[in-house]
């Protein structure tokens, strides 16, 4: 849990969490499915961040850690389109999305960089 990135990633959900949270009263009709898309994904980053540096550091659970990791990246890049998008719909939202699209893409670079996740995903 001292590992910086998953420091990061639990900052995101969280902040994202916050976003939801102010964000929900204001969004409906066909954005309500991007909002949803945030809700569901940006719980799965953090969740599969910490599989993959605890098994980044067991020599065994190095294919779980890739696997856990393109999950990951894979939620991000959802999570970003959703932000993107909302805050081309809401200018009332549009900064803070901003801002939250781009500590996702950080947190993606930052797993490919580290991890080289399975490109399955």
């Amino acid at each position: 849990m001292d590992d910086p990135l998953y420091k990061r990633s639990y900052d995101f959900t969280m902040q994202t969490h916050e976003f939801l949270q102010t964000a929900e009263p204001l969004v409906g009709g066909e954005a309500k499915g991007y909002f949803d898309d945030i809700a569901w994904h940006h719980t799965v980053v953090v969740a599969k961040v910490y599989r993959t540096v605890i098994w980044k550091t067991h020599e065994e659970g190095a294919i779980d850690a890739k696997k856990s990791a393109a999950v990951a990246v894979k939620s991000l890049t959802i999570c970003t389109m959703a932000f993107e998008y909302l805050a081309s719909q809401y200018p009332a939202l549009s900064q803070e999305c901003g801002r939250l699209s781009a500590a996702a893409r950080r947190i993606k670079e930052e797993i490919r960089e580290r991890i080289k996740p399975a490109s399955a995903a």
